[in-house]
């Protein structure tokens, strides 16, 4: 059996694989970013509410809607923002769960 492509088909082909590849690195760039909006949200929450400094953010496995993603690249990706950001100390405990420490207490 012999296949004949055109070859302009075949370098569509790779452009649109080209595309979708860069489009789920755009999807998970977006997710952890919405993870790293939501991490800071509760950060400020238990620092007002809870006088707390610290929290353990636990990354779902899985997001419905967004392409899978490795869990280590995204608790990496989070802990390098988190401390841009002015995080004291970001430790990944396990596989999906990261210890955040702000230092946020005040005393008067």
């Amino acid at each position: 059996n012999i296949i004949i492509m055109d070859s302009t088909e075949e370098i569509k082909s790779f452009a649109d694989l080209k595309k979708q590849s860069q489009s789920k690195k755009n999807l998970k760039l977006d997710l952890y970013k919405q993870f790293l909006t939501l991490i800071l949200k509760k950060i400020s929450n238990i620092s007002t509410m809870l006088n707390q400094d610290h929290l353990v953010y636990q990354v779902p496995e899985v997001v419905i809607g967004y392409p899978f993603y490795e869990m280590d690249d995204c608790c990496t990706w989070l802990k390098d923002h988190l401390i841009k950001k002015g995080a004291k100390e970001v430790n990944i405990l396990e596989k999906n769960k990261t210890y955040i420490s702000v230092g946020l207490f005040y005393f008067v």
